[in-house]
């Protein structure tokens, strides 16, 4: 299973993007995920419930659970990942998750998400909260809810405490430690969950949190190193080159 970084960190974050014949293995990452299937259909298997979406449905997979699709003939779909600060009120959806992941909506609701997100481009953050709302309002009526399973719920306190902590050295022991597992045993879960080890998925990570600063925030590369816990700029450039083939600075020449 593939962890997105990219689609784990940060606020006000929304991507978007259409693909013909859509299909993606199976990964995770903390944001939640909408789609609308606008040609075809698409197999999608959200923490192992498979349903197939057609053309004119929604569906939304929440953030921290694995999900992957698969084009059944052929597909064009929409996809969007967004910043859970874009839904911040719905709490139930933090434990529990529903076996629907598809839904269909009346002629005027879909009409307003297709207009409100499919084809504005120009959209502003409180006409996505007041959309991306709409659309989970749609999946709780068709939801069949299901509390998350405990690989999930310990996916969530990994990827809590890695992001309230990147920024300063930590170990596999200082997690092991803070959650209340035995070191171990957690790497052991680790590995299954994450396909990888500690060091490599921490390394991406900060990598991942320095590329958001980069560009986003426009911060000296001292100042990114020092914020994502690298322990030096020498460091920094080792790991960054290690996992991009570009140095941060090809890096911001080239975005």
């Amino acid at each position: 299973m593939i962890y997105q970084t990219h689609n784990s960190i940060g606020n006000r974050y929304y991507q978007n993007i259409v693909y013909d014949n859509f299909n993606f293995v199976l990964h995770v990452h903390k944001f939640p995920e909408i789609i609308f299937v606008m040609e075809g259909e698409v197999q999608i298997n959200v923490a192992g419930e498979v349903q197939t979406a057609q053309k004119g449905d929604f569906a939304i997979v929440l953030g921290n659970l694995p999900h992957s699709y698969r084009t059944l003939n052929s597909s064009k779909v929409w996809v969007s990942v967004f910043s859970s600060d874009f839904i911040s009120g719905c709490e139930r959806l933090k434990t529990e998750y529903s076996t629907c992941s598809v839904f269909k909506c009346d002629d005027i609701t879909r009409a307003f998400l297709i207009k409100m997100l499919v084809e504005n481009h120009n959209v502003s953050y409180l006409e996505l909260k007041a959309a991306l709302y709409t659309a989970m309002s749609q999946y709780e009526k068709n939801a069949v809810f299901k509390r998350r399973s405990s690989d999930s719920g310990a996916m969530d306190k990994i990827l809590i405490y890695i992001a309230d902590n990147f920024s300063s050295p930590i170990t596999m022991s200082d997690m092991a430690k803070a959650l209340g597992y035995e070191a171990h045993y957690l790497s052991r879960k680790f590995n299954a969950l994450f396909n990888c080890g500690f060091s490599s998925f921490i390394n991406k990570y900060r990598v991942d949190a320095a590329k958001e600063m980069l560009l986003r925030q426009s911060m000296p590369i001292n100042t990114v190193a020092a914020c994502c816990g690298f322990g030096s700029v020498r460091n920094f450039n080792r790991v960054f080159k290690a996992k991009t083939d570009l140095t941060p600075r090809q890096f911001i020449k080239l975005s």
